[in-house]
């Protein structure tokens, strides 16, 4: 994809899109520093630090492989932390984000449905 801008346009770089970086991020982070240990705390455990979280919903069969997390949570890192120059990666790392969509979105769906099936959230 080339992108092209007229003359009297000056874009020196071209910054991921704040609104589909912004989304992936947010919803890992109250996935995994929200929403998990919330319900550790309901089923009466103690939460401890966020990898030990994670792999606990792991065993649970809430979320996905450490891998494939650790792989969005790099993913989410660049597009949030670091200013990328080149059209072609930012074009590659919001499809990759994409692609990661319906994994969070999975994992959402597993902890909330645990909350409603234990009577904790009205089923709407």
């Amino acid at each position: 994809m080339v992108i092209s801008y007229p003359e009297n346009v000056v874009c020196p770089r071209f910054p991921p899109s704040p609104f589909s970086a912004g989304r992936f991020g947010r919803l890992q982070d109250t996935l995994g520093d929200k929403l998990l240990p919330a319900l550790l705390v309901a089923l009466g455990e103690r939460p401890g630090p966020a990898i030990d979280n994670r792999d606990r919903a792991e065993r649970l069969g809430w979320r996905e492989s450490a891998d494939t997390w650790m792989a969005m949570r790099k993913l989410r890192n660049q597009m949030t932390h670091e200013y990328v120059e080149d059209p072609a990666l930012v074009s590659s790392a919001l499809g990759t984000a994409h692609d990661f969509a319906p994994i969070l979105v999975a994992v959402a769906e597993r902890l909330t449905g645990e909350a409603k099936g234990r009577g904790w959230v009205p089923s709407i």
